[in-house]
């Protein structure tokens, strides 16, 4: 049902996601919390069964046209109209892990400082190899980043929550490619605010994309940065090919997963290089036409 005063607003943006927005709601709405929430579902034009779906459950539909979508854009719209003092975002493709999931996220935002908290990700059974061994990577640099007390920037909104009065004095980016996260979350931080990581608050999340699809994820999230941090070019993203076909092999290897693997590993380096080369480029013609974004 949806509650008048909610405490807590779920903000999801859809777009094609009749795969998993079923058992994406299923579990936020089995939730055991005592506080009331609402779900708003951000749609941008879904052409499959997304909204049929969805339709099926309590759910606040908001529709944005296709043309006009950008991640912070449809976010920023989420958090206008919703009603909690928390507001949490949700991949569509995001499937929380347990019935406790709500409370873990929204519990530390009642601590000092703290405006913002993202959960821990975890490979959904239908995510493919490479990601789920970067999933996993990932998530254990980042807990022991926190253990040791490192400065760590990362901030996800696949799977975070963060306060309406924090978003009122700080939107998110709606002309940013990709990224508007990363961003948000390095001005909160610069701003002397506090992000918390709870490694209970978990969802399972994957990619599964064709190759056409990864190498404009890899573009627009090295474009996005290069934006973020106000560069031309940044030479680190070519190192990240030598670490990642290392580490990414050792894993493969070690886990004796079928070598064809290597193969779909190199390919998706390649497409990295490629991402790498023609962000820089784009970025540079901006730069020197004087252009704000492409």
């Amino acid at each position: 049902m949806q509650y008048t005063n909610p405490l807590i607003s779920i903000i999801i943006r859809t777009y094609n996601e009749e795969k998993k927005i079923k058992q994406c709601l299923e579990k936020v709405f089995s939730q055991k919390i005592d506080n009331p929430f609402e779900v708003i579902i951000i749609d941008s034009q879904s052409s499959d069964k997304t909204l049929d779906l969805v339709s099926n459950f309590p759910v606040k539909i908001i529709s944005i046209a296709k043309k006009d979508f950008t991640f912070g854009r449809a976010l920023n719209i989420g958090c206008s109209n919703a009603k909690g003092e928390y507001l949490v975002f949700l991949s569509a493709h995001a499937i929380p892990v347990s019935d406790a999931w709500l409370s873990y996220l929204i519990a530390d935002l009642s601590l000092p400082g703290v405006v913002g908290v993202y959960g821990k990700h975890l490979a959904d059974k239908d995510c493919n190899v490479l990601s789920a061994i970067r999933i996993e990577r990932h998530f254990r640099r980042l807990e022991l980043d926190q253990k040791t007390g490192k400065n760590n920037k990362f901030f996800c909104n696949t799977n975070t929550a963060i306060t309406k009065k924090i978003w009122k004095t700080n939107q998110f980016n709606e002309e940013a490619l990709m990224s508007e996260d990363q961003e948000w979350g390095r001005k909160i931080l610069e701003l002397g605010y506090k992000l918390n990581y709870n490694e209970r608050a978990s969802a399972y999340h994957y990619h599964n994309e064709n190759l056409r699809q990864i190498y404009h994820r890899y573009y627009c999230e090295i474009y996005s940065m290069l934006l973020i941090e106000n560069k031309i070019i940044k030479i680190n993203f070519l190192l990240n090919i030598p670490y990642t076909l290392t580490f990414d092999t050792l894993s493969i290897l070690s886990n004796k997963h079928n070598l064809t693997l290597l193969f779909r590993l190199f390919t998706d380096q390649l497409i990295w290089f490629v991402a790498v080369i023609v962000a820089s480029m784009v970025r540079l013609k901006v730069f020197f036409l004087g252009k704000k974004n492409l």
